[in-house]
Formats: structure tokens, C-alpha cells, sequence
């Protein structure tokens, strides 16, 4: 494991043990954000983190069983765990780089009886290396290829590993490289805090400060110290993913308020008292979406022909 991939591998192990996780600070903890991302992903308000993936795999591939997958830093797997409950997936290969994620995941497969459903490997997958054969009906990233070094090796990589009729599915992040965002995204970010009520920009960690109004930028090298891995080459998704699937289907699903802008903030919003608050920021999000500022985005794309080129055939 190179130097980079072992300080990513010790930052995730110590927030695994942490309580961090158990605060709830980031969008992907809070029911009503996620409603939100599953309605723009499938049209459906689902609840769950993978419920609108499922749904909309289902939409597009009706009937289908994925027989073997693959996920890359599937973290404790519990979302590949979804797919495989839902009937989506009979057996998931999973690689991580985190053991303490690994035993977590190893865990929960057990607990729901899919321990030969789901095989962890806490090995590196050498992205840039050919593959041999393909070997996968489905390559299924969730928020873990914005964290590879070189965005073309993986996505190329997760072509060659597809059968001819398998699916490459990303749900990820796509915003700017070390989230160093724009000028505009940090306007737009800090002025949507600045509509909220005092009470919710008490730090969630110590209640007694407040968080900054305007969001100052971020500090890169910081960025690059805690994780070498975190938005290392996200800016490059989309168009590499037009450039080796030209038809596939990219569906932006926002973040730049639920994200950037309600960082830490979404411990201090009550999702049922300020319901009405929180759905006017998410309708703020979509907007931003409509000027080309998502930070996410889905990417389903069809591997229809035996060529591993650019395809401008699919």
C-alpha cells in the first residue's frame, strides 16, 4: 500500500472507531435530504442512502438479477448490502482499504445471514492495470470513486471488468478537485446560511459557538493531509464517463446546499418543526443544479460492445 493509500486507510480506521458517525452533521444522515436525492435519482421520495439506486435499477433493467458485482471502497458495505436484499445482486466482491470497515461490514453480512453473498477484500485493486477478463454483470461505486487518484484508470478499469450487457452505476461525488470551491459556490452557499435562523448555526460540537455565516474556503493542504485520497480527481467524472459511455445516462442530484451549505448545520434542524425551512433549501439546491453547479451526480452507463476504446457507439 503506497503512502497516500496509508494515511486514507488510518483516518478511516480512526473515524470508524470514533463517535463522529454518530453525529448527525452530514446530509447522508438526515432522512429528509435523502428523500430528496432519491426523488431527483428515481422520481420516488424513497427513504434509505441506496433506495434510490435500487429503485432506479430496477426501472432500467427490469427483472434482472446482477449475479456478480464489484464495489471499490465499499467502506462497511452496508449499501451493497441493500442491493443484495433488494434481489438486485446475487454475490457482491467488496475491496476496502480499511480493516476496521471490513469487520464492521463483515458483521453486518453475518447479522443478515449474507455472509456467502458478500466476499471483503482489504487489498488494493490496481486501477491502472488491464484487466484480464471481464468478469462482472455490475461495477457499482457509491461515493468511493471520487477518492481514486486517477478518475480515467478507474473508469476505464470498470469498463474492462463488465461483461458485454453489464452496467457500470456511479452515485458520487463530482464537485471541484479537494472541494476547493468557486467563488460563485461559496456566494451561494453562505447565502443561503445566512437566511437561517441563529438557532442553527450553533457548532454541534460546542453549542456555546456559532459556525461562520460566509464559508471561508477550503484549506487544501489541510484537506490533503487528513485524507491524500478526498476529491483527488472528482472534477474529471463526467466527462470521462461521457467519454468511455457516450449515451449513458447522468442524472445531477445537487449539494451545494445540502452539502457545502448545511454542513454541521443539519444537526440543529428539526426535520419535522422545520420542515418548511428545510424544504425551501432543497428547492434552493435544485436550483442550483439548473445552473450547473451540482456536486453530485448518477452515472449508469451499458457496456454494449466488446471494444474498451472511447466508444462513440454506446
Amino acid at each position: 500500500m503506497n503512502s497516500e493509500l496509508s494515511v486514507s486507510a488510518a483516518y478511516w480506521n480512526k473515524l470508524h472507531k470514533s463517535s463522529w458517525l454518530n453525529q448527525k452533521t452530514r446530509w447522508w444522515q438526515c432522512d429528509a435530504v435523502l428523500r430528496h436525492i432519491n426523488k431527483n435519482i428515481c422520481g420516488q421520495p424513497l427513504d434509505g442512502i441506496t433506495s434510490g439506486d435500487i429503485a432506479l435499477l430496477k426501472k432500467r433493467y427490469p427483472g434482472r438479477c446482477f449475479k456478480k458485482a464489484i464495489s471499490i471502497g465499499c467502506g462497511n458495505g452496508l449499501k451493497e448490502l441493500e442491493l443484495i436484499k433488494s434481489g438486485l445482486v446475487a454475490h457482491f466482491d467488496l475491496f476496502e482499504i480499511s480493516q476496521a470497515s471490513i469487520e464492521q461490514g463483515q458483521q453486518y453480512a453475518a447479522a443478515a445471514g449474507l455472509t456467502d453473498s458478500m466476499s471483503f477484500h482489504q487489498t488494493i485493486v490496481e486501477l491502472a492495470e488491464p484487466a484480464r477478463t471481464a468478469a462482472y454483470d455490475l461495477v457499482y461505486w457509491n461515493n468511493a470513486l471520487h477518492h481514486m487518484l486517477n478518475v480515467n484508470d478507474a473508469i476505464r478499469w470498470s469498463k474492462e471488468q463488465l461483461h458485454v450487457g453489464g452496467v457500470l452505476y456511479i452515485n458520487d461525488f463530482v464537485g471541484p478537485d479537494r472541494m476547493e470551491w468557486s467563488p460563485e459556490m461559496l456566494r451561494i452557499a453562505s447565502a443561503a446560511r445566512s437566511c437561517l435562523p441563529s438557532r442553527m448555526l450553533r457548532h454541534p460540537v460546542f453549542p456555546w459557538r456559532k459556525l461562520p455565516v460566509n464559508i471561508a474556503p477550503v484549506d487544501i493542504e489541510k484537506v490533503i493531509a487528513i485524507d491524500p485520497t478526498e476529491c483527488a480527481d472528482s472534477s474529471r467524472i463526467q466527462e470521462t464517463f461521457r467519454n468511455y459511455f457516450k449515451n449513458g445516462l447522468i442524472l445531477p442530484t445537487g449539494g451545494l446546499i445540502y452539502h457545502t451549505a448545511l454542513n454541521d448545520v443539519i444537526k440543529n434542524i428539526h426535520e419535522h418543526r422545520d420542515s418548511s425551512i428545510l424544504k425551501l433549501l432543497l428547492m434552493m439546491d435544485d436550483m442550483t443544479i439548473a445552473q450547473g453547479l451540482t456536486q453530485y451526480c448518477v452515472l449508469v452507463g451499458d457496456k454494449k460492445q466488446v471494444s474498451l476504446e472511447y466508444d462513440h457507439e454506446e
